[in-house]
């Protein structure tokens, strides 16, 4: 997924596991995590005729499912033009209602960058609260919950980024619990600033891989 977990160790993982990421070295992680890594191995060891790869960067070595960086996959895999129409026929799919989707995608993308940019902003306005100590002010609060609220209604959200972002997206979730039981306002301000850039950014950094993929879509894909 592109995500350089690495960047993590010597903070949350300090005193956990370690475990062999896809480059040979140590990296940190949770009982939790390496019980998924553990299932992840036992199911990959049963359906051998399938091939699995590993993309992410920095994370855990997984038995059965050697290291790749996606990009690679993709060029390697799709260096010619590819023709939906005879792949989507073949299967028995809809390429009019394939098309069609994708497209809709498309404009659900641009709604979800919208309110992505607007949210951003928003975060930006209540940072300068906490600095000028202004953080009583509930607005912004209900502006953010409105925006995070529509995103999450979103297709181009539903679709992709609730699934790459699905663990960020059930930690901030579940953080919203505790931060709605802080009484002081300037530490409820800092707590909102903090989970919410974070996700954010990477909702950021989701939309702008997602793009050279579309891009890619629409130049070397062919409808008809």
């Amino acid at each position: 997924d592109g995500i350089h977990y690495k960047r993590f160790e010597g903070k949350k993982f300090a005193s956990k596991l370690l475990v062999e990421d896809v480059f040979g070295q140590d990296v940190g992680t949770s009982d939790s995590f390496k019980q998924m890594l553990d299932v992840l191995e036992q199911f990959i060891s049963v359906y051998r005729d399938i091939t699995f790869t590993n993309t992410t960067r920095g994370g855990a070595k997984i038995e059965g499912a050697p290291y790749k960086p996606l990009e690679e996959i993709v060029f390697d895999r799709y260096e010619k033009p590819i023709s939906l129409k005879e792949t989507i026929n073949s299967n028995g799919y809809d390429l009019k209602k394939a098309k069609g989707r994708f497209e809709a995608l498309m404009v659900e993308r641009d709604k979800f960058v919208d309110l992505l940019d607007a949210g951003i902003e928003l975060i930006g306005k209540l940072r300068s609260r906490i600095d000028s100590g202004k953080a009583t002010d509930q607005s912004i609060m209900v502006e953010l919950e409105r925006n995070y609220n529509s995103m999450t209604k979103n297709l181009f959200f539903d679709v992709l980024i609730s699934k790459l972002d699905r663990s960020y997206i059930n930690i901030f979730e579940s953080s919203i619990v505790e931060i709605n039981r802080e009484s002081d306002f300037t530490k409820k301000y800092a707590m909102v600033n903090s989970k919410m850039t974070t996700l954010y950014a990477l909702f950021k950094k989701d939309v702008n891989e997602l793009n050279k993929l579309f891009l890619y879509i629409l130049e070397y894909i062919k409808w008809e």
